[in-house]
């Protein structure tokens, strides 16, 4: 359109009908204010200010979705607020195809996605720990990733045909039944911030002879109960109610850190760091004696699957804690010291598989739950079973 044509068509603005005048001012060919000064009627000119505002909400519509896609592509959101997005009509599959690399089958799993509640017992509800076996605890801050190391643990020694349950506390049996259920449809389980207590018994497979069995006793303590003991003290109110931790049974202890709320500074959140309640927890330990009871205290840094690309794990975990957590590790050397190499002392980096928006399981990574298994074979007993039918 000319400088000519436009005069012409003012001239005569209110000749033309409404969709005419929309084509006009979609193309940026005349605007509204100059249909206005050339004395478009007010009729027009309100049918034409409600289009103009659509058109502005469009676009700003279109800047929310942009803004939401680019945030859901940066793992800003985690599959809780996707799906929720998505059933409030904030954006659609086509915005999730159209601006985001997630494909139809991933977004089905997040619409499908359903984190089962994980019931944390009350002490008063569970049973005195069986005797005669090796107790395993993880000690963390909430948030950690106990629950999904126990996952990833369970899902393991059951698919390889390595576990056989023990009842005794059905409670605890059902706890990982179901960490090990979610976990194998790629949900991963909620972090454990109430106050509670899972004591699972079970026993692994030996390497060398299917005819003996490790008998366990694995303790995941809440991430409260944790901080309560940092706070006030071991206590009956916390990490040693039934006497769980001063009982007679040879102990493996699993402090497990967290690397990427570290990196993220997501620490800000707690009252204390990981850093400052490992070494408090540990010397606490001691002096209730049971690391006297200890064959082994292991260090896990889980997520490790987001270490720097191209880094041996293995050795980037032990630079990590020397840069972020040498105290705790020096108090860990000295307590080894102290009692006369008793206990071996580990660092190993965690990972359970590629994990996408926080909480779906993309892809199952046994490197890590291999490893626990076979460390927990090394340093717990192990007791004969009668020859079965299919041995």
């Amino acid at each position: 359109m000319n400088k000519r044509e436009k005069i012409q068509i003012l001239t005569n603005i209110n000749t033309f009908d409404i969709d005419v005048l929309t084509d006009f001012i979609s193309a940026n060919q005349i605007t509204l204010s100059e249909m206005i000064s050339a004395g478009l009627s007010e009729e027009k000119q309100a049918e034409l200010k409600q289009f103009e505002e659509r058109i502005q909400q469009q676009k700003s519509d279109k800047n929310r979705v942009l803004a939401l896609c680019k945030d859901i592509e940066d793992s800003v959101f985690d599959a809780k607020a996707i799906k929720r997005m998505l059933l409030n009509n904030e954006l659609t599959e086509a915005d999730l195809l159209a601006n985001t690399s997630l494909d139809q089958s991933l977004i089905k799993r997040i619409r499908n996605f359903e984190q089962t509640k994980l019931n944390f017992n009350l002490w008063d509800d569970l049973p005195p720990l069986e005797d005669k076996r090796t107790d395993v605890y993880f000690f963390g801050q909430p948030g950690s990733g106990k629950s999904c190391v126990l996952a990833s643990l369970f899902y393991f020694l059951e698919k390889n045909g390595l576990m056989q349950v023990d009842l005794t506390n059905l409670a605890g049996a059902t706890y990982r039944a179901q960490l090990k259920d979610d976990f194998e449809y790629g949900i991963l389980p909620e972090s454990t911030t109430v106050d509670g207590v899972n004591y699972i018994a079970l026993d692994i497979r030996n390497k060398e002879d299917r005819n003996k069995w490790h008998p366990l006793n694995f303790i995941e303590m809440s991430g409260e109960h944790f901080n309560s003991a940092f706070e006030q003290g071991i206590s009956a109110d916390n990490l040693n109610q039934k006497n769980y931790l001063l009982n007679e049974n040879r102990k493996l202890i699993f402090f497990v850190i967290d690397y990427d709320a570290h990196v993220q500074g997501r620490e800000a959140g707690q009252r204390f760091s990981q850093a400052s309640m490992m070494v408090n927890v540990l010397e606490l330990l001691d002096d209730q004696g049971i690391l006297k009871k200890t064959d082994a205290v292991y260090i896990l840094l889980t997520k490790s699957d987001l270490f720097p690309d191209g880094v041996d794990r293995k050795k980037f975990a032990m630079e990590f804690l020397n840069e972020h957590y040498r105290n705790f590790l020096e108090n860990c050397k000295d307590q080894k010291f102290k009692h006369n190499e008793s206990f071996k002392l580990v660092v190993f980096p965690y990972s359970i598989g590629q994990v996408k928006f926080n909480d779906i399981l993309m892809a199952i990574d046994d490197t890590s739950p291999k490893y626990i298994t076979e460390a927990i074979r090394s340093f717990s007993f192990y007791k004969k079973t009668k020859t079965g039918l299919f041995n």
